[in-house]
């Protein structure tokens, strides 16, 4: 785990998914460390919705986290403006600062040691799994 020393847990609003989608490819080594999100299956206390995305990073997601938002060499056409739109819309905070509430106006993003709970930091960010109704 040396290469990937920490856990970046994110939530997106429902709105920002596909500009969050292309920030995760920017800002990935491979197609296999890109962000995938499998629909907005989280809500706030207003029931607003959120996608989630949590996964082992390593530094060089941080750095590349302060750069403009560039198209990796595997994904040349990248959508670099939907990624910058995403990047400005990002609230990065890094542990052990407490992650900054989930909002339907910013990205919250939490940047943790890894090992860590990505199920704490989605609780601490105000956001519940929406249940299916079977």
């Amino acid at each position: 785990m040396t290469g990937y020393p920490y856990r970046l847990t994110v939530a997106v609003p429902e709105a920002m998914i596909d500009n969050a989608a292309a920030m995760g490819i920017c800002l990935a080594s491979t197609p296999n460390d890109a962000w995938r999100f499998d629909g907005a299956g989280w809500q706030d206390a207003d029931g607003n919705l959120y996608a989630v995305a949590s996964g082992v990073v390593g530094a060089g997601v941080v750095a590349n986290w302060q750069d403009g938002m560039q198209a990796p060499a595997w994904a040349p056409d990248a959508d670099t403006v939907a990624a910058q739109a995403a990047q400005d819309a990002t609230t990065l905070v890094m542990a052990p600062t407490a992650p900054v509430a989930a909002s339907t106006s910013i990205i919250s993003a939490y940047l943790a040691s890894n090992p860590s709970s990505a199920l704490d930091v989605i609780s601490a960010m105000g956001l519940t799994q929406v249940l299916a109704v079977i």
